[in-house]
């Protein structure tokens, strides 16, 4: 039976069963950012290095008129513009009028023309 004692077989659960942590896991990899500054210090030509060569092609495509260009320098010269949203917060319970089933009175949408059919005189 899988339930009876000391049967190992049937307890999943069983801190025996579980995998250790230094075992399982993601393999650790390199910080990003490290080999992105390596690569954009890399020289390509002598004296001249990637991170030369795409600010020299940012700013020519600026210089063209590219509006994706010259956001990104903008950017990152002045910083991005805070984005302000206005809210108002109003009060105001809705206007819901129920009335009693098979009466004559229709309903109205200003609340001083809402007659009270308890007051109202055939």
């Amino acid at each position: 039976m899988p339930f009876e004692e000391g049967n190992k077989l049937g307890n999943r659960f069983d801190s025996d069963n579980q995998p250790d942590k230094q075992k399982v896991g993601r393999k650790k990899k390199p910080d990003l950012i490290a080999v992105l500054e390596a690569a954009l210090l890399k020289e390509v030509k002598e004296g001249v290095t990637m991170e030369d060569v795409i600010i020299n092609q940012l700013m020519k495509l600026a210089g063209k008129g590219d509006l994706r260009a010259i956001n990104s320098v903008l950017d990152r010269i002045h910083g991005k513009p805070d984005l302000r949203v206005q809210t108002e917060v109003t009060n105001v319970t809705p206007q819901i009028l129920i009335l009693p089933p098979q009466t004559d009175i229709r309903p109205y949408l200003n609340e001083a023309d809402v007659i009270d059919p308890t007051e109202q005189n055939d």
